[in-house]
């Protein structure tokens, strides 16, 4: 289950809290990237402490990324 996913731009972010940060939580979560990688989707990641304390930083982050994915899309993006 992703954290949230924008079908539109193929873009999944996650919000990694203290679990991601065991050495199987990485290893887990570099496999399922590179899964999801394999099916076009890019994954951002952000922790909680990021979010917490530089929201607008994480949101630029974000909007960076579709606008990225937009100006690259082989397919125009549905409205």
């Amino acid at each position: 289950v992703l954290d949230f996913y924008a079908p539109r731009s193929k873009l999944a972010i996650e919000v990694d809290g203290d679990s991601h940060f065991f050495p199987e939580a990485m290893e887990y979560d570099r496999e399922r990237t590179t899964y999801l990688e394999g099916f076009g989707i890019e994954v951002l990641r952000f922790t909680n402490l990021e979010i917490f304390e530089n929201l607008e930083g994480v949101l630029t982050s974000i909007e960076q990324a579709v606008a990225r994915r937009k100006a690259t899309s082989p397919e125009p993006f549905p409205l």
